[in-house]
């Protein structure tokens, strides 16, 4: 896992090169729809967080289309596996309909689907884990979406971004076996502001696939009208981070500082961690970096084999 992650530069690289010549007739859409289960998923909840344009966009995590889904409704399929059930449940309900649509995988039952059906596909390469591969799956999502023009800056960014992933002074490696040191034996709650739901949620899940423990992840404001109730019984068995944007409004500073204050009293150890980067694109990546190294050194305090994935293979069987 740790080779796979050292790959993220390589992977947003390959990832625009990909989708480089892909582009969507946005003119007539009516909203966009990104199917996705799992590290796969979180591709859709990465591009809804950055899109900051008029259309309804859903992200949607089940076996069936959501009620928005019709006439004009683009879908996108990312499947990196190309064999999970509940996306080729949605896209056979998609081919029923008519739904215009793009599948993003490295191969399997879905792209058997896109060469019968002739659905346009975007193929990333394989033999990694799902979770591992978000670069190239967010990038070939988001390269698409600016040559389409509904996203902008992603080649931009990216450039810069793959600059401070390359950068051995950015230490992202020391930082994160830091942080899960301070997690061993602790719940990790994972706090970030709301236009960045989809960073605290990765590393949510990382954390639950890799280091093979519970964690939570919640948003602010949201977290002040009732996750700030669940301290007061919690005891010390929480690790709180809190995931700041340095240049956002400070409208929750006086909430966030009561928050702090109360975890103080209630023992409860926490850590504030400010995004590093220019735009939002390489805030969140960067963040998203530095949360999979510290789930993997977190693997490492609980002394489990990171990789596997034995219950979710299990569930499948």
């Amino acid at each position: 896992m740790q080779k796979e992650i050292k790959t993220l530069s390589a992977q947003i690289k390959k990832a625009l090169q990909i989708s480089e010549d892909i582009e969507i007739d946005s003119g007539s859409l009516s909203n966009i729809v990104i199917d996705g289960m799992g590290g796969s998923g979180i591709a859709g909840d990465i591009f809804k967080n950055l899109y900051t344009g008029s259309l309804p966009v859903c992200v949607n995590k089940n076996d069936q289309l959501p009620s928005i889904a019709g006439d004009n409704t683009l879908l996108i399929s990312i499947s990196y596996s190309g064999n999970t059930e509940e996306t080729l449940s949605t896209l056979h309900e998609a081919i029923k309909k008519n739904i215009v649509t793009l599948v993003i995988s490295s191969g399997g039952k879905i792209t058997d689907m896109c060469d019968k059906y002739e659905i346009p596909l975007c193929k990333i390469p394989g033999d990694m884990e799902p979770r591992s591969a978000v670069g190239y799956l967010s990038f070939t999502l988001l390269g698409i979406m600016e040559n389409s023009n509904i996203l902008s800056g992603v080649s931009k960014s990216a450039k810069r971004l793959m600059t401070m992933l390359d950068d051995p002074d950015m230490c992202f490696q020391e930082a994160a076996e830091q942080l899960a040191k301070k997690m061993r034996g602790k719940i990790p709650v994972i706090f970030s502001p709301h236009e960045y739901s989809s960073l605290s949620y990765r590393w949510k899940t990382q954390i639950n696939e890799s280091s093979k423990q519970f964690a939570y992840a919640n948003v602010y404001p949201e977290i002040f009208h009732n996750e700030l109730e669940g301290f007061e019984c919690s005891g010390n068995s929480a690790y709180v981070v809190f995931l700041k944007d340095p240049d956002a409004k400070n409208q929750y500073s006086k909430q966030l500082n009561f928050l702090k204050k109360i975890l103080v009293e209630k023992n409860v150890s926490f850590s504030e961690i400010e995004m590093i980067g220019d735009s939002n694109i390489e805030k969140m990546f960067t963040s998203i970096h530095l949360g999979d190294w510290v789930s993997y050194y977190l693997g490492i305090e609980n002394e489990v084999d990171i990789k596997r994935v034995d219950l979710i293979e299990g569930m499948k069987k």
